[in-house]
């Protein structure tokens, strides 16, 4: 993380800023705590370097 600590910054940045909006009502609370979590998870990944896999495709 050291490597890429502007990134993760910005990341956690941006993710406080749209919880807190998202907060303020809390059905958006609720509809947002999942993608914040994949959002987290995908970030920290790349910046492991690690690459995601390609989604599923129908």
């Amino acid at each position: 993380m050291r490597a890429n600590l502007g990134t993760a910054i910005v990341a956690y940045l941006v993710l406080s800023v749209i919880s807190s909006i998202g907060a303020t009502i809390v059905v958006g609370l609720l509809v947002l705590t999942p993608f914040i979590v994949l959002f987290e998870v995908g970030m920290y990944e790349r910046l492991r370097g690690r690459e995601l896999p390609e989604p599923a495709r129908a």
